[in-house]
C-alpha cells in the first residue's frame, strides 16, 4: 500500500458542529451589540457578582446551542 492510498483510507474525524455566539440561544444581542458584532453570553454572565462575559459574534464554545 502506498502513501496516497493509505491517506485516503483514513477515517473521517468525529467532530461536533460549531455553533457561533451570534447564533447561540444563550447570547443576548441588542441593536448596539449587533452593530459592534458582539454578544453577551447569558450562560456565563452573573449579574449579582458583576461578571459579564462579552463575546465576538463569530466566537464559539462547547456549550453553544443553536436557536
Amino acid at each position: 500500500m502506498d502513501f496516497y492510498s493509505a491517506l485516503w483510507n483514513v477515517p473521517a474525524a468525529d467532530v461536533a458542529p460549531v455553533v457561533r455566539c451570534g447564533e447561540c440561544k444563550h447570547a443576548y444581542i441588542n441593536s448596539f451589540s449587533a452593530a459592534a458584532e458582539r454578544a453577551l453570553c447569558l450562560r456565563f454572565t452573573n449579574i449579582t457578582d458583576g461578571i459579564q462575559v462579552v463575546m465576538d459574534s463569530d466566537d464559539f464554545c462547547s456549550y453553544g446551542d443553536r436557536r
